[in-house]
């Protein structure tokens, strides 16, 4: 390795540290480019000389933050995603107005020059009355400085525009030059911060904070640390019951179990249960039966359809003594166990090691390692545990959907995008008793939908995978 590409490597580091970007995201493969960049702005010709000041350079560097505000992809453009917006003004914003007293909290995470938070407050303005309208506190956050002053000066071009409809722009714009000017009663709706999404900051994080976060096509630049480490800041600063948006291309599955994925008006979303929700399902659950005296796989198969996991986990805990009890009430107490907290989780990984020795070739039990892993962290071994549920059944459409997950976390969109495809391809033949066990209570026809929502997402971001 050369000294300069060593100290590439050096600070591809510091950047992963500092901000959290990952080495083989979409920003990095530029980081020679942003060197030179920023070595014709000090006049340095000497890249190993501009490389030198790294060797001892704190997170903080001022230079650092500079290389970092160059590698992250800010444009963007006012009412983005329509079908998040939709189900922001009409599902999470009127909830959360209607079950919190006082101020609903919003939070833009990675604003760039701030179309989407003035987005949000234009949606507030004319959907809410002004006595609501005023109960809403909208809060953007970004690390690019020169972005937030953008931001702050409210001035777009008609690019940025390009989404926005005619009577938006007459009422909320007025056109000045070749540009627009936001309207002062939006712009003055929204907070902006610089701020390092990454950094300690307890008032900022503390628990319960927002109530609707917006955080999209921010994480698709993070190493799997950061990914980690975001989410969970992001869902214990959310109230529970509050919701969670982030970028079609972005997934918190196997991430964070605290936040549960929703489909609504077209879009995926996340929403923190509230406390009461996490031991019972809505009243559109069927009545509680009196518990059967022995081990009944149907019973078992019908309460984890509707998600009533502690339930399972007494009905197959008090199950008769005939001896070992059949495979599939094992995999769903296995699943009841995974979705429990605490101590479950601990017992669901022996019960699925002991299931996977019982029956070597059976699919479900590889299905079950692999979601365990994933749910860990621990990709790789997922996507040994998928393959091995691929070797046993090559058309098992829940394998190839977890490995379309794990590469496109991983950013290789060809091996997500062939995965999507095959898992769409499969999935009208899938086993029913399978998608119960395995699909997190998503339909067929939801899981198909999310496979194109995740394809389109893959070429519209990476369109040289298109076939």
């Amino acid at each position: 390795m050369t000294a300069q590409g060593g100290g590439l490597d050096r600070l591809a580091e510091l950047i992963a540290e500092a901000f959290g970007l990952d080495s083989d995201g979409p920003g990095m493969p530029v980081l020679a480019s942003v060197v030179q960049q920023r070595m014709a702005a000090e006049g340095i010709v000497d890249q190993g000389r501009y490389l030198e000041q790294f060797d001892g350079a704190s997170l903080a560097d001022a230079e650092l933050r500079r290389i970092g505000d160059l590698l992250t992809v800010s444009e963007t453009l006012f009412f983005r995603t329509r079908p998040h917006l939709d189900a922001f003004i009409a599902e999470a914003l009127p909830e959360r107005l209607a079950t919190k007293p006082g101020c609903v909290s919003i939070l833009s995470a990675g604003c760039a020059t701030g179309e989407e938070p003035y987005s949000l407050a234009i949606l507030v303005r004319e959907h809410l009355s002004p006595s609501d309208a005023g109960r809403v506190r909208i809060i953007a956050l970004d690390l690019d400085r020169d972005a937030i002053v953008h931001a702050r000066r409210g001035r777009f071009s008609s690019w940025s525009l390009r989404e926005t409809s005619t009577a938006q722009r007459a009422r909320w714009f007025r056109a000045d030059g070749t540009g627009f000017v936001l309207d002062p009663t939006i712009r003055d709706m929204v907070e902006f911060r610089v701020v390092n999404l990454l950094a300690p900051d307890p008032v900022l994080w503390h628990p319960g904070t927002f109530d609707i976060v917006f955080c999209r096509n921010v994480t698709i630049y993070f190493t799997e640390r950061a990914l980690r480490l975001m989410a969970e800041r992001l869902a214990d600063a959310l109230a529970q019951g509050g919701y969670l948006f982030i970028g079609h291309s972005e997934s918190l599955q196997g991430v964070t179990a605290a936040v549960k994925l929703r489909h609504a008006h077209g879009a995926f979303f996340y929403r923190k249960p509230l406390a009461s929700e996490t031991r019972s399902r809505s009243p559109m659950q069927p009545p509680h039966s009196e518990r059967p005296p022995t081990i009944d796989v149907d019973a078992a198969i019908n309460l984890l359809r509707y998600e009533r996991f502690t339930e399972i986990e007494s009905l197959t805990r008090a199950g008769g003594d005939d001896g070992e009890p059949p495979t599939l009430l094992l995999l769903a107490r296995a699943v009841a166990l995974m979705n429990l907290e605490g101590p479950a989780c601990d017992e669901a990984n022996l019960l699925c090691d002991r299931i996977v020795a019982m029956a070597p070739s059976l699919t479900d039990a590889h299905l079950l390692k692999a979601l365990l892993c994933e749910n860990a962290g621990a990709n790789d071994a997922a996507s040994r545990a998928y393959l091995a549920a691929l070797g046993c059944e090559p058309g098992c459409a829940m394998a190839h959907l977890g490995l379309g997950r794990i590469a496109q976390r991983r950013s290789d969109a060809t091996k997500a995008r062939d995965a999507y495809q095959e898992a769409l391809r499969l999935l009208p033949t899938e086993a029913d008793a399978r998608l119960v066990l395995f699909a997190g209570g998503f339909s067929r026809d939801l899981l198909m939908q999310f496979c194109r929502s995740e394809l389109d997402a893959l070429l519209d971001q990476w369109p040289a995978v298109k076939p």
